[in-house]
């Protein structure tokens, strides 16, 4: 595939359908080569997404940008992946637990302030930043509609 602003370029496999022409045998070999690279790649695509495809009007990229959404979705729905990161600061009131070594050195002259240690469940991750990426990156590219408004779910989310 190769992309340019305005116009693609869509390079497919020879691949020969008997009784298949135009449209229909594109899209067939479009289906092929998308099994192919999800058995090259280890890709897990299952049977009712790639029955639900548009394969002679879409590109290779629309397709694998639905593929991509569709998966992304699913586990954003599931779970969004969070952790704990853990905080020290000094609040007016106690959250968490105090921290007692601080509070009587640095803070001994400021009995308003408790030095506190707590943590927070955030959803800034590596992962969600990666996907955060990747979504930023693919809403400017899909021409289908559907792929537009996963994508943008996805960008809120």
């Amino acid at each position: 595939m190769i992309a340019a602003e305005g116009c693609a370029m869509e390079i497919l496999p020879k691949i020969d359908f008997p009784g298949e022409d135009g449209a229909e045998m594109t899209g067939s070999i479009r289906r092929r080569l998308v099994h192919m690279l999800a058995v090259a790649l280890a890709l897990k695509i299952d049977a009712g997404q790639v029955t639900t495809l548009d394969w002679q009007r879409e590109t290779l990229l629309e397709i694998l940008i639905g593929l991509f959404s569709e998966k992304l979705v699913d586990s954003v729905r599931q779970v969004m992946p969070r952790r704990y990161v853990e905080h020290a600061n000094d609040l007016p009131l106690l959250r968490g637990r105090l921290d007692v070594t601080r509070q009587f050195t640095i803070l001994a002259a400021k009995p308003s302030r408790l030095a506190c240690r707590y943590d927070s469940l955030t959803a800034d991750t590596a992962l969600n930043r990666i996907m955060k990426a990747a979504v930023a990156r693919l809403v400017r590219i899909p021409r289908t509609a559907d792929n537009q408004r996963r994508l943008r779910e996805l960008a809120f989310a």
